[in-house]
């Protein structure tokens, strides 16, 4: 039918209308099976995508309930700020730790699970004290 048409022959308009709209019709059906392919592929990634989240923001909690487990922290200071003041004013939001001052400046403070490093190293600047590193 091509060369028929190429060479300017009489073809009959009405097959070539059947063939053509057979054509569309494959290429509509094509076109629709490629969008639900899509569209399932979509869902499928998404479904898995959020069973993916949902396992590491449970990862992200076991790690962060690892590292917060209760502590205990040796500090020193001269002239220690009032333990029960610093909290009052700053950390009502938290349990409140255990501080020990001995009279030679050597603190001992143990926090709860519910400190996290940064509240912790706030405290301690707020207690004007520094933390006693161990040498290993």
């Amino acid at each position: 039918m091509r060369t028929e048409i190429r060479h300017g022959n009489a073809v009959d308009l009405s097959e070539v209308e059947a063939r053509m709209m057979k054509l569309f019709d494959r290429l509509e059906t094509f076109s629709h099976n490629i969008v639900d392919q899509h569209n399932k592929l979509c869902q499928d990634s998404g479904n898995e995508l959020e069973i993916l989240e949902s396992k590491l923001l449970e990862l992200q909690a076991k790690v962060e309930s690892l590292s917060r487990g209760p502590s205990t922290v040796e500090a020193y200071s001269a002239n220690p700020a009032n333990p029960e003041t610093v909290y009052n004013n700053e950390y009502m939001y938290l349990p409140k730790p255990q501080v020990t001052i001995e009279p030679n400046g050597r603190i001992r403070i143990t926090f709860g699970n519910d400190w996290n490093n940064y509240d912790k190293e706030n405290f301690l600047n707020d207690l004007k004290a520094k933390a006693i590193t161990r040498k290993k």
